[in-house]
C-alpha cells in the first residue's frame, strides 16, 4: 500500500506538476487526520538550474467520510490569501486536486513545516519553558487573522458574505440546519441551547472577518524558542464574527488533560482574551464571549452528529466515528448545560 501511494505520488508531482526526476525516499502517515488522511513525504528532485534539491511535503487525502465534507478549496484559498500577511504563518499551497484518479481519492499538497503539534508535548522541555509565549502567540495570531479584509483578499468569491449584524444568527443557522440534516435522534438539551442563543443574540460583530473555524491548541504548529511555524486546518474558514474563533480557542476541550485550568496549557483565561485583544484591536465582550461560547459547544454538536451519522449510515466503517462521536456528545451537552445555568 505505501510503495503504491509513493509510486502513484512520484507519478503525480512529475506528470501533472512537471516536477523532474521526483524521487520520494520517505512517506509515513502522520498521526490525527480525522478529516483528511496526512502524510508526511520526503523528496529527492531537480530544480530549475539542473541542482538535486529535498523537499517536503504534506499531502492531505480525502477519506471515505468524514466529521465534515472537505474544504480543501477554501484551506487552499485561505493559505493562499494569509501567505503573505505578516505575523500570520500558513503552508505554501502546492496544489489541490479534484480528480480522484491519482491518488484514488481528491487530495491537496503543501510544503511541510517544521515544529510539532503535539498538544502534551508543550507541557513538557523543552516547550515548558516557554510555554508562556506559545499560548500569547496563538491568541496574537488569532488576532491578527481578524485584521485582514476578505475582501481585499477576494475572499468572498470564496465563500458566503455576512454582516455585522447577521453573523450570528447565519452561523447558528448553518449548525442547526447540520443537526436537523444529520439527526442521530431527540437531543433535547441541544434544542434548548440553539433556542436560548436565538432568544439572546450577541451584540452585532465589531467587524467581519476571516474566521478560521477551528482554531485551537492541536492546529498549529509549535517550535522550542516559543514561536508559532503554522496554523494549520483551515477547512472550516468562512466569514463572520471574530468572536466566534476566540470562543472556540477559548474551549475547555482544548486544554491539556495535565493543565485543565490553563488555555493553552500555560495562561489564565484573561491573559488569553488580553493577547487577543491587543493584537486585534478589538474588546471582547464578556457576554458576546459566553454567547458564543455556548454556540461552540452547539457547533461542536453538529460536527461530532455528522462523524456518528456517517458511521450508522455506513458511509464510513472507520470506529473512531462512532466512538469520539458518543463520548464528545455526552460532554459538550454536559458543558451546555453548566454554561445555560451561568446564563440564566
Amino acid at each position: 500500500m505505501i510503495q503504491k501511494f509513493i509510486q502513484d505520488v512520484e507519478s503525480y508531482l512529475s506528470g501533472r506538476l512537471g516536477w523532474r526526476q521526483v524521487k520520494i525516499h520517505d512517506a509515513r502517515q502522520l498521526a490525527g487526520g480525522i478529516s483528511r488522511a496526512t502524510w508526511k513525504v520526503s523528496l529527492e528532485m531537480l530544480s530549475d538550474g539542473g541542482r538535486k534539491v529535498e523537499r517536503d511535503l504534506i499531502v492531505r487525502v480525502d477519506p471515505e467520510a468524514s466529521l465534515l465534507s472537505s474544504g480543501r478549496k477554501i484551506e487552499c484559498a485561505m493559505c493562499r490569501a494569509f501567505a503573505e500577511v505578516p505575523g500570520v504563518p500558513v503552508p505554501e499551497v502546492i496544489c489541490n486536486e479534484d480528480d480522484p484518479s491519482f491518488l484514488g481519492a481528491p487530495f491537496m499538497v503543501t510544503a511541510a513545516l517544521p515544529g510539532v503539534a503535539d498538544i502534551p508535548a508543550i507541557l513538557f522541555p523543552p516547550f515548558s519553558a516557554v510555554g508562556s509565549g506559545i499560548g500569547r502567540a496563538l491568541f496574537e495570531i488569532l488576532g491578527r487573522v481578524s485584521l485582514v479584509d476578505p475582501r481585499e483578499k477576494n475572499l468572498e468569491s470564496v465563500v458566503p458574505t455576512t454582516s455585522c449584524a447577521t453573523a450570528w444568527s447565519d452561523e447558528l443557522k448553518r449548525w442547526e440546519t447540520t443537526l436537523q440534516r444529520y439527526s442521530l435522534g431527540p437531543s433535547p438539551i441541544t434544542q434548548a441551547a440553539i433556542r436560548y442563543l436565538k432568544r439572546n443574540p450577541p451584540p452585532p460583530a465589531r467587524r467581519v472577518s476571516v474566521v478560521h473555524g477551528d482554531y485551537r491548541l492541536g492546529n498549529c504548529l509549535y517550535l522550542p524558542d516559543g514561536s508559532i511555524a503554522g496554523v494549520l486546518d483551515w477547512e472550516m474558514a468562512h466569514l463572520g464574527d471574530p468572536l466566534e474563533d476566540l470562543a472556540w480557542a477559548l474551549m475547555r476541550d482544548w486544554r491539556p488533560s495535565a493543565a485543565l485550568d490553563k488555555v493553552a496549557g500555560h495562561l489564565e483565561y484573561g491573559e488569553a482574551v488580553g493577547a487577543w485583544e491587543a493584537a486585534s484591536g478589538l474588546r471582547a465582550d464578556p457576554a458576546a464571549l459566553k454567547w458564543w461560547a455556548l454556540f461552540s459547544h452547539v457547533k461542536s454538536i453538529g460536527i461530532f452528529t455528522t462523524g456518528g451519522y456517517n458511521f450508522l449510515s455506513a458511509d464510513s466503517t472507520d470506529l473512531t466515528y462512532a466512538v469520539i462521536s458518543w463520548a464528545a456528545l455526552h460532554a459538550q451537552e454536559s458543558y451546555m448545560i453548566e454554561l445555560m445555568e451561568e446564563l440564566r
